[in-house]
């Protein structure tokens, strides 16, 4: 009897890999490893203890490996720079899945981020807080030319071993046209997600009450702190609407590197709404941040670029009004799934005027019928035992 080959897969730390191993083992016969790459030796998120820990090293990763003939595939989920440099030195023509995550793309595509996902008033701002950081940057002159340097460095690298690359792996086409127009990437697109829908939500969330006229409504901002949100051009979209209605207006604050924006954000958002806004800085557990989702009645996301997909399909799940950038191709991919979502410049202000807050019974139907479609676990256990199988 021939061994089976074993799949590899390479990552950084994050929750999300303790969802793919789970559904690994219930979708897939396959035989898998997984090494988690870390700067500190150790990882706080993942629960799974069928994870490898690395140190951020080539040299120990590649001991860590052995011999790469025992692999039939490997998954690098989510590409940063150290996996870069890997992939760069690995000498083999072995078969290689990038699942996409989308910061590992976009941020390395010249003024993407910067420029063309932001918006007027947070380019203006963002462009501010750069200039002076470069200048911060620029005083230490010999570590801003090596950080300049070792940029350039892994950019080149980056585009050198795209091509290596036999599948992108996301449920968004939008990102792999977007991919193959900017990088001219041959790599082949896989519809791929993470979780199901029932993994998404919480099991113990309470339901929202149905076109009650006494609820409180409760809207939700963005995702991060993270400057794509266009925090400053979404607050701006509210200015003259009449949000008498409003109960709170939170804004999720907790992850993001860039503490200035962040400072801006929070200035700009007690300016527009006053003491409804509420600016949400401290981390939340999962279960406790899907407890939080339950509360939210109108979610609005302002990003170009493709984020926040987990907390898109959650609280779609969750019957939530969902506006976003018709610019973004996770809007553009949902639409064509079917979803019954809204266009942040064409319907948020017309439909807070005329206090439309609520989902009608048959959009609610709807979009759960899409959901399983899309994202249930006979769907998703397809997608799996396919990738698995690359």
């Amino acid at each position: 009897m021939v061994n089976q080959k074993i799949n590899l897969h390479l990552t950084h730390e994050d929750k999300f890999l303790d969802f793919f191993i789970k559904n690994t083992k219930k979708f897939s016969g396959t035989k898998n490893r997984y090494i988690v790459y870390s700067y500190n030796d150790k990882v706080e998120f993942i629960k799974s203890n069928e994870i490898e820990i690395v140190k951020a090293d080539i040299d120990e990763l590649k001991h860590k490996i052995g011999n790469i003939e025992q692999y039939k595939t490997i998954y690098i989920h989510f590409l940063g720079d150290f996996l870069i440099e890997y992939i760069y030195q690995l000498n083999s023509n072995i078969n290689l899945v990038w699942i996409f995550w989308g910061g590992d793309g976009f941020g390395k595509l010249k003024n993407y981020q910067t420029y063309f996902c932001l918006e007027h008033k947070t380019k203006k701002i963002y462009s501010k807080i750069l200039k002076n950081n470069k200048i911060i940057w620029y005083k230490n002159y010999k570590q801003f030319r090596a950080n300049k340097k070792q940029t350039k460095n892994i950019i080149y690298k980056f585009k050198n071993i795209l091509p290596k690359f036999n599948y992108f792996a996301i449920f968004i086409y939008g990102d792999y046209l977007l991919m193959k127009k900017k990088l001219n990437i041959s790599a082949t697109f896989f519809n791929f997600n993470y979780f199901t829908t029932q993994q998404i939500i919480s099991q113990q969330i309470i339901p929202k009450n149905i076109n009650n006229e006494n609820d409180e409504i409760n809207i939700l901002i963005g995702n991060s702190s993270t400057h794509t949100n266009n925090h400053i051009d979404v607050f701006d979209r509210f200015s003259n609407i009449n949000l008498s209605k409003i109960k709170k207006i939170y804004c999720p604050l907790s992850y993001g590197k860039i503490i200035e924006y962040k400072k801006e954000v929070i200035k700009y958002g007690q300016i527009i709404f006053k003491e409804n806004f509420v600016p949400i800085t401290d981390f939340m557990p999962l279960k406790k941040y899907q407890q939080f989702l339950s509360s939210i009645n109108i979610a609005v996301f302002g990003n170009i670029r493709q984020q926040a997909g987990a907390n898109i399909i959650s609280l779609l799940a969750q019957d939530c009004c969902v506006y976003m950038n018709n610019k973004s191709t996770l809007y553009q991919q949902l639409k064509t799934f079917g979803f019954v979502i809204f266009d942040i410049d064409k319907d948020l202000a017309k439909n807070i005027e005329n206090e439309h807050f609520y989902l009608s019974k048959t959009e609610k139907l709807h979009n759960k019928k899409i959901l399983e479609e899309n994202f249930g676990e006979k769907s998703t256990q397809k997608k799996y035992q396919k990738l698995l199988e690359l």
